[in-house]
């Protein structure tokens, strides 16, 4: 292996590639603050423990590291889902719902094939189903729009 080698299932984007990811991620961010979505930036590296709670395969998805200092299992951001329900769950549980989070950033899993993924998502945590469903379903479609999209398809 040399010293310009990166593993497998990962990618350096070059400029163009990397300009086009920042003009799309750019448009997403203006039509998700229009519906009222704040940022939330969780840390890329947490206790393995949140993300088990949401799904147990996240376990064996992850790449994990021990914590020095606690001893305790980590987990290298798999997905944003999980992060976004511990916070809510410690930072914001005295407050009022609804809640609308967007984030964006690089996930890894360690599996065969892509394992550093760019990710970018919206929560609406605290609204009736109907209800967030339909908001969902309109934010994905102003995306789309705003993107240039003329045809497209959304199978619930």
């Amino acid at each position: 292996m040399g010293l310009t080698e990166i593993p497998e299932g990962f990618k350096t984007l070059l400029p163009e590639e990397a300009e086009k990811r920042e003009k799309v991620l750019s448009l997403m961010e203006e039509v998700i603050k229009l519906w009222g979505y704040e940022l939330i930036l969780p840390p890329s590296i947490e206790f393995l423990s949140p993300f088990k709670v949401v799904d147990e395969r996240f376990e064996e998805l992850s790449f994990k590291i021990v914590d020095r200092v606690t001893g305790k299992l980590m987990a290298v951001r798999p997905d944003f889902t999980p992060q976004v329900a511990r916070i809510v769950a410690s930072s914001f549980k005295d407050e009022e719902p609804p809640f609308r989070f967007y984030y964006s950033g690089r996930i890894f899993r360690d599996v065969l094939g892509e394992r550093e993924i760019f990710q970018f998502g919206f929560e609406l945590i605290g609204v009736k189903e109907t209800e967030g469903d339909a908001e969902i379903v309109a934010v994905v479609v102003n995306i789309l729009e705003r993107l240039g999209l003329r045809s497209f398809q959304i199978d619930i």
